[in-house]
C-alpha cells in the first residue's frame, strides 16, 4: 500500500483514543457504539459474508456472521469499519440490500486493491495497535499468548509483528 499507511494508522489510533479504548483486547462493540452503529450477529448471512456495515431505515448496523469464528468476526468487522471510516465507496449501497437481504458475493464488486489494503491496515491497527503490541512483546513473546491477549488470530499478530519492522 503506497502513500496512506501513516494516514490509515492515524485514523485507527484517533478512533481508539476518541472512543476511550486504552486496554486490550479492544472492545470492538464499544467502537461500533461510539461510531453510532448497532452491533448485531446475523444467522442468515451467506457463509461467504463475514461482516457488513450498512445503514437501513436511518439506523447504522455493524453486522457479523454469527457462524464464523470469533477472530474472523472481529477482523472482518474492523475491516468493514475501516472502509466506513476511510470513506470508501461500497458497491452494495442499494435500497434492496439489507440485513435480511444481504449482498451475495456476485453483488459485491471488489474494492480496489488499495482500498482493501487500507481497510486491512486499519483493522490491524485498530485491533492490534503497534504501540501496544511492542509493549506486550516482553510480557508475551509467544504468538499464541499475543493472539489471546489481543483476541485475534496468530496470523493477524504475525502480520502486525512484521509491520513493527517498518517503524
Amino acid at each position: 500500500m503506497a502513500g496512506r499507511v501513516g494516514f490509515v494508522r492515524d485514523k485507527a489510533r484517533k478512533l481508539l483514543k476518541d472512543a476511550g479504548q486504552n486496554a486490550i483486547p479492544i472492545d470492538l462493540q464499544m467502537i461500533c457504539e461510539y461510531l453510532g452503529f448497532r452491533y448485531i450477529e446475523v444467522d442468515n448471512f451467506p457463509s461467504s459474508l463475514s461482516a457488513l456495515c450498512i445503514e437501513q431505515g436511518g439506523i447504522k448496523y455493524a453486522a457479523v456472521n454469527s457462524s464464523h469464528h470469533p477472530h474472523r468476526k472481529r477482523f472482518s468487522l474492523a475491516h468493514e469499519l475501516g472502509h466506513w471510516v476511510l470513506g470508501h465507496t461500497r458497491s452494495y449501497s442499494r435500497p434492496d440490500v439489507s440485513i435480511d437481504n444481504p449482498p451475495e458475493p456476485k453483488d459485491i464488486s471488489r474494492s480496489s486493491a488499495i482500498e482493501e489494503s487500507e481497510a486491512n491496515e486499519f483493522a490491524g491497527e485498530l485491533l492490534v495497535p503497534l504501540v501496544r503490541l511492542k509493549s506486550n512483546l516482553s510480557k508475551a513473546p509467544d504468538l499464541e499468548e499475543l493472539s489471546s491477549r489481543f483476541n485475534v488470530s496468530t496470523q493477524v499478530v504475525t502480520i502486525r509483528l512484521i509491520a513493527t519492522r517498518s517503524l
